[in-house]
């Protein structure tokens, strides 16, 4: 029975990863290309948009204990746009019924010298023209189709 339960399980997980999966109740509604077009979204600062896939009371939960909602994500992120030219690749996705794992980059130029932004860290602070990398974790929650959570682990900011 376990070996079924695990099969079962590693068919879906695949299946997510196509896109095409069929959770017991009915389709997935939260793909692989819904995240892409929402990754699309963001990389582009188009805040309209990569709000859409977020649930009205959506949160995203920083690793210093600061909880954002949707208002203050929008925030961020303009903010974060505002100094470094960042654009997001994935490393590494799951997607299942009730989440994805994420492990990725941003990386790109700043536009100005942020040093109260982004730093002091290990490689000093961000200067207009430096190119730097942050490579992390996040792990998405899912309801209703929709980003209900987001849990923001950082692996390492470093310039390249």
């Amino acid at each position: 029975m376990r070996t079924v339960a695990f099969l079962t399980r590693t068919a879906f997980l695949v299946a997510c990863i196509h896109g095409n999966a069929l959770a017991a109740d009915g389709p997935v509604r939260f793909t692989k290309d819904d995240f892409a077009a929402y990754l699309t979204a963001l990389n582009a600062h188009d805040y309209d948009a990569f709000t859409r896939y977020y649930t009205s009371d959506v949160r995203l939960y920083q690793p210093d204990g600061q909880v954002l909602d949707r208002d203050g994500i929008v925030t961020f992120e303009r903010s974060a746009a505002e100094v470094w030219d960042w654009r997001m690749d994935v490393l590494q996705i799951v997607i299942d019924d009730e989440g994805i794992a994420l492990r990725a980059r941003m990386y790109g130029p700043f536009r100005v010298d942020a040093p109260e932004v982004f730093g002091p860290g290990p490689s000093g602070s961000p200067k207009a023209g430096e190119i730097w990398q942050d490579e992390f974790v996040m792990l998405y929650k899912l309801r209703d189709a929709k980003i209900a959570e987001l849990h923001f682990a950082d692996i390492g900011f470093k310039r390249l």
